[in-house]
């Protein structure tokens, strides 16, 4: 919409602004008024009519169709790159060490016998680690898993589950910049990468214990979370 704004000047300075100046511009505008006010001020005579611009409501909306096109576009390439990297190849290779086909052979025993309280090795109790690990290595056995994918398939769930938590948690304690920036930084760690990939209770421990760290944290007038961030100090040693 266009408003009519009247300011005084000379005939001359009337003449110099509808020809070399398109009103239409918005910076020209401004600063064309700004002179010949000024100029007014100082005694000189005539009428010069402008029109002030006023931005359409249009343009904004293009603007933010446009950012909200970029967000979506850029969770999507996220979404893609982390299944590729975390939910791809889990059986390309075999167990590794000697911890992972022991902890995978007690997960099976679990799930064939029926007792989730007693963890048991060749038979025998093996209480040498807590259970959590094996109660997940038997879910993946009791809905038909391989015996590769088992084990691992729940170790790279969680994972991607918890890199959406600690994006989710540094947005609220910081901003949505921090928060993508870190997540990437940690999705893409070598590291964290190759724990994800092997059914150890590296991972489970380092999740749990640094999402209670995160749900104690509080913003300033905020109160942390504190049933939260000790049920995830539970699940850290469980």
């Amino acid at each position: 919409m266009l408003a009519r704004v009247s300011v005084q000047t000379s005939p001359l300075v009337c003449s110099f602004a509808r020809s070399k100046l398109r009103l239409g511009s918005p910076g020209h505008c401004g600063m064309l008024s700004r002179t010949l006010t000024e100029m007014s001020i100082q005694g000189f005579s005539g009428r010069l009519t402008l029109p002030s611009y006023t931005a359409p409501a249009a343009r904004h909306t293009r603007v933010l169709a446009k950012t909200s096109a970029r967000r979506w576009i850029f969770a999507a390439l996220a979404l893609a790159s982390v299944a590729l990297l975390y939910l791809t190849n889990l059986t390309s290779m075999g167990m590794y060490s000697t911890d992972e086909p022991r902890y995978a052979d007690i997960g099976r025993a679990m799930a064939r016998t029926g007792d989730w309280i007693t963890p048991r090795l060749w038979g025998q109790p093996w209480f040498e680690k807590p259970p959590l690990l094996y109660w997940m290595t038997a879910a993946g056995f009791r809905l038909g898993l391989g015996p590769d994918l088992a084990p691992r398939l729940p170790m790279a769930l969680l994972s991607v589950a918890f890199l959406a938590f600690f994006w989710w948690r540094l947005r609220a304690l910081w901003n949505g910049r921090v928060a993508a920036c870190a997540t990437a930084i940690l999705a893409t760690t070598g590291g964290w990468l190759g724990y994800s990939h092997v059914a150890v209770t590296d991972l489970p421990v380092a999740v749990f214990f640094t999402t209670a760290v995160l749900l104690a944290l509080a913003r300033e007038g905020r109160e942390p979370d504190r049933i939260a961030a000790a049920a995830a100090l539970g699940l850290a040693v469980l």
